[in-house]
């Protein structure tokens, strides 16, 4: 899927992506900052698909802040933002974190990565400073 007209409601990354995949504003869901969590009563598109039977398979990530309220104050998932949000199965993470996995499975598909710069790895197919054709 390509979109070629595709406006943000919210910056950073984050509250952006918790709009898109909630189909809420900012000012609904309260996710307004990379960190702030995702209360556990809002649906999102992954919710709703595993409620169908299906399993939303997740390459990458969406920066989901897990919610505290539903977890002991001790879980590690409150340590860090690059959460996943609910009801996806990540098949593979792309965070800066993990861009070495990322870089191995371009190795093992027969593309030559040599010392290509982290973000080219990221870059779309076609545009200046992509590392792939």
């Amino acid at each position: 899927v390509s979109f070629l007209q595709h406006y943000a409601v919210a910056a950073p990354c984050g509250p952006s992506r918790t709009s898109m995949l909630t189909g809420l504003y900012p000012q609904i869901h309260r996710s307004i900052y990379n960190g702030a969590p995702l209360h556990g009563r809002f649906e999102n598109i992954a919710s709703l698909a595993r409620d169908a039977g299906l399993r939303p398979q997740l390459l990458g990530y969406t920066d989901t802040s897990a919610d505290p309220a539903s977890m002991a104050s001790d879980d590690a998932r409150l340590k860090s933002y690059e959460g996943v949000m609910p009801g996806f199965h990540q098949v593979m993470d792309h965070n800066e974190s993990m861009l070495f996995h990322w870089r191995w499975k371009l190795e093992h598909a027969g593309f030559d990565v040599g010392d290509a710069a982290p973000s080219s790895l990221y870059a779309h197919v076609g545009t200046s400073g992509a590392a792939f054709p």
